[in-house]
């Protein structure tokens, strides 16, 4: 099917169970799945609709009368969970719900757990990253010759920084993968995993969250980020995320882009969110059809 100038459908999967939602919205948050649903529309080429599903709620399911070969593309939002629960109920249905997309031959889209429950789903292994805490930005992210080579990364620097937050990482791949990118910190940052006729692009990092979205995630985890070591104090945690605030309304401002060390790589939107558009683009061509 060539959908090069047609609406497209997307079924977008939240990853984070009833519980992990109410941390949200009990501090004023955007809900994850909204804000993800959101950028997809926003950064689609053609008109995107996308239906949104559950799957770690109990008796969760596909929108009434939607079969999963119906879908032009798949996307996985992050999670407070672990993706290793393979037999837990609210992470056994996520994995189950991969594969019988994949098997109808859809191909996906997936931030942070979204390349965790892939790789979990599909033969691959996730573990807690022995480095630690990967958070607020990913550092010195860095294309691998056949990220280079690969259309996610198509008009993207061969290294830059992101917008991360996560204790797991993928250890094992499964079979006929490719690693697309890696850094210091985390070895699979970004990967291409065919099943079937269909494929997955996931990254570890999150290209929908921009530095302010991620200074709330952080005030969210204040505690966590603290106990951590990551930072001395919750006043600290506070102190810098109100700053990250400041740059994401005022992105050209010299003295917190150096407080920050971050570039356009981050703060420009086009840039950031590159791996989005690019697969977008390949979905509204038809390419994984």
């Amino acid at each position: 099917m060539n959908v090069a100038s047609s609406d497209i459908r997307l079924l977008l999967i939240d990853g984070y169970s009833a519980h992990g939602r109410r941390a949200f919205e009990d501090h004023g948050l955007v809900l994850p799945w909204i804000r993800y649903r959101d950028v997809l529309r926003a950064v689609s080429p053609v008109t995107c609709s996308v239906d949104v599903v559950h799957p770690a709620d109990v008796g969760a399911s596909l929108p009434e009368g939607a079969e999963a070969g119906a879908y032009d593309g798949f996307v996985i939002t992050g999670s407070s969970l672990h993706a290793a629960e393979a037999s837990s109920p609210q992470v056994g249905p996520q994995l189950a719900l991969v594969r019988m997309l994949m098997d109808a031959g859809v191909s996906g889209f997936g931030s942070c757990w979204g390349l965790q429950v892939a790789a979990q789903a599909l033969g691959g292994e996730v573990i807690r990253n022995f480095r630690g805490h990967e958070a607020p930005i990913a550092r010195k992210v860095q294309l691998t010759k056949e990220g280079r080579g690969h259309p996610m990364y198509h008009r993207k620097k061969a290294v830059f920084d992101a917008c991360a937050v996560h204790d797991d990482i993928v250890a094992a791949l499964p079979p006929g993968s490719k690693l697309l990118a890696t850094n210091d910190m985390t070895l699979v940052q970004a990967a291409w995993i065919p099943y079937g006729k269909a494929e997955f692009w996931g990254v570890q990092y999150h290209p929908e969250m921009d530095i302010a979205y991620t200074a709330d995630i952080m005030d969210l985890r204040k505690e966590k980020l603290v106990e951590l070591g990551i930072y001395e104090s919750v006043a600290t945690v506070q102190k810098t995320s109100e700053a990250a605030r400041r740059l994401s309304r005022d992105p050209k401002n010299r003295i917190l882009r150096t407080q920050f060390a971050l570039d356009d790589d981050v703060l420009d939107d086009i840039q950031r969110m590159r791996e989005i558009r690019n697969w977008l683009d390949a979905v509204s061509r038809g390419d994984f059809r």
